[in-house]
């Protein structure tokens, strides 16, 4: 919702059906129901007692004939508000994301939006848009990242595997090398340049591994603002993880799994998973 909707008046102002539902309440509750179910009007979820606008709360005071002192006492988490939660929900004829309801949605930014759009913070803004267009209520900020996280993983391992099916051989030889490390010889260690330094400082620009090139690649194409629950887990991690492949490379190889789908409702496992390590360098490729 843009403009000056937490102040506007028009936006705050009851109608003769909205004001019969407050007819049977008085005091705190008649005040925070009349907040609760414009506010939810205007946003399609609902409100946090620091979301309400002073200006807000002082019109409603005076339709609704209630001190305006008293909305400090209405309780968000009491029984009280889920039973009003549940009225608004059913006068906007809205209802609460099922189990069903979340995988379609990952499914849907996982098909429809990822391939387009990289910034969490627009994922987050069609989501919820996608959520008042299909008339749910919007998971909680929480779930939502989880959701998210789970979409951009989902995508990802597509966007892998239907590369990997276009990729011959010769390709996929030279994609691994990317990833191997460089071992140094015995040599290395104690051979130093003349003048002390040694050989590998005086060559410092050149020997620079092709995994830190790859590395700094990567790092301009990352993801967007990132979010407080989606730091760890989700969009991007290109660097963190060409960085975990320098420090541990292991047995690494060009192959994905299909028999593990991302789990929407545990979360998607922390770190970038292996199975997607070439997804800075499949970006670039021709279609």
């Amino acid at each position: 919702m843009s403009g000056n909707w937490k102040t506007s008046s028009d936006c705050w102002t009851l109608d003769e059906q909205e004001l019969a539902l407050l007819a049977n309440k008085s005091g705190a509750t008649r005040l925070g129901f009349g907040l609760m179910l414009k506010y939810f009007e205007l946003e399609a979820r609902f409100p946090r007692w620091e979301d309400i606008p002073r200006a807000a709360v002082e019109f409603m005071a005076g339709q609704v004939k209630v001190d305006a002192a008293l909305f400090a006492f209405y309780d968000f988490t009491s029984r009280t508000a889920v039973n009003h939660r549940t009225q608004i929900r059913e006068y906007h004829q809205f209802q609460e994301p099922t189990v069903g309801d979340e995988d379609k949605l990952v499914v849907w930014l996982a098909s429809d939006i990822c391939p387009m759009e990289i910034s969490r913070d627009r994922l987050r803004t069609a989501l919820l848009t996608r959520c008042r267009e299909e008339r749910l209520e919007p998971p909680t900020p929480g779930r939502i990242e989880r959701l998210l996280s789970a979409a951009e993983s989902m995508f990802e391992r597509h966007f892998t595997e239907t590369t990997l099916d276009r990729l011959n051989t010769e390709s996929i030889e030279k994609l691994e090398e990317l990833i191997v490390a460089d071992e140094p010889g015995p040599d290395d260690k104690n051979d130093a340049a003349p003048g002390g330094a040694q050989k590998g400082e005086s060559d410092e620009g050149e020997a620079r591994s092709t995994v830190d090139r790859a590395g700094e690649q990567d790092g301009d194409t990352g993801s967007g603002t990132e979010d407080e629950d989606g730091k760890a887990e989700g969009a991007g991690g290109g660097r963190a993880f060409l960085q975990e492949l320098k420090e541990d490379p292991g047995p690494l190889q060009l192959e994905t799994d299909p028999g593990k789908e991302p789990d929407v409702h545990r979360g998607v496992p922390s770190g970038a998973a292996r199975t997607w390590m070439f997804m800075p360098c499949l970006r670039c490729l021709p279609e």
